[in-house]
C-alpha cells in the first residue's frame, strides 16, 4: 500500500529513503526522504480492504522536519540519506 501511494503522489520514487516507521493501532506512519530537500509524512490506514485514496501524504521541507523532535537514530538516518542523495545528484 505504501509503495502504491508513493507512486501516485510522486512522479519519481526511485531513490526514496525511509527515515522512520511508527506503527499505531489504526495506521502506520512513515517518514520518507523524497529528495534532498523534501520529506514526506505518509499515514497508511491498517486493514485488509484499504483504498489507496485513504492514504494521507504530507510533504514538508527537510529543514522543517529536522526541527521536529526526532530521535538520534532518525537524525542519523536523515544525515546519511541526505549525503547519499547529494552524491547521486553530483554523479
Amino acid at each position: 500500500m505504501l509503495r502504491q501511494a508513493l507512486r501516485i503522489g510522486f512522479s519519481d520514487t526511485s531513490f526514496a529513503i525511509i527515515l522512520n516507521h511508527t506503527p499505531c493501532q489504526c495506521e502506520d506512519l512513515w517518514s520518507i526522504l523524497i529528495g534532498i530537500d523534501r520529506v514526506s509524512i505518509v499515514e497508511v490506514p491498517r486493514g485488509h480492504a484499504v483504498d489507496v485514496g485513504a492514504v494521507s501524504i504530507e510533504v514538508v521541507a527537510r529543514e522543517a522536519y529536522e526541527k521536529k523532535r526526532l530521535g538520534k537514530q532518525t537524525r542519523r538516518k536523515l544525515k546519511a540519506a541526505t549525503e547519499l542523495m547529494r552524491e547521486k545528484v553530483d554523479a
